[in-house]
């Protein structure tokens, strides 16, 4: 089966203390500012807390160029979403990007 090369963007957030928003609402906030860019899939929400989560919030986003990417991150509405509402609330963010593949045949893990 053939393989769909695209860039994966992870993002992960711990919260400071009495600082945590909502998390369905901002997964609703960034999933409509998604929408007006070239994001292929998109997926934000908080922690399951199985386990011992490190993070408190996760987004993947993914893109067919790592140009779609780019014109994402510094997409405006974007750009003062992180930095007026997600900075403000995080003590910590992680955040990168990979290279990554579907197969054809949805089992290959």
């Amino acid at each position: 089966m053939g393989e769909t090369r695209f860039v994966r963007h992870i993002a992960l957030f711990r919260w400071k203390e009495g600082a945590r928003p909502d998390p369905d609402k901002v997964a609703r906030e960034l999933a409509a500012i998604a929408e007006g860019t070239n994001a292929l899939h998109f997926e934000a929400g908080p922690a399951l807390g199985l386990g011992h989560p490190t993070y408190d919030f996760a987004v993947v986003a993914d893109f067919a160029t790592a140009e779609d990417y780019l014109a994402y991150r510094e997409e405006p509405n974007h750009r003062s979403y992180v930095n007026d509402v997600l900075r403000p609330a995080a003590a910590d963010v992680a955040a990168m990007q990979i290279a990554s593949q579907v197969s054809g045949d949805s089992r290959d893990v």
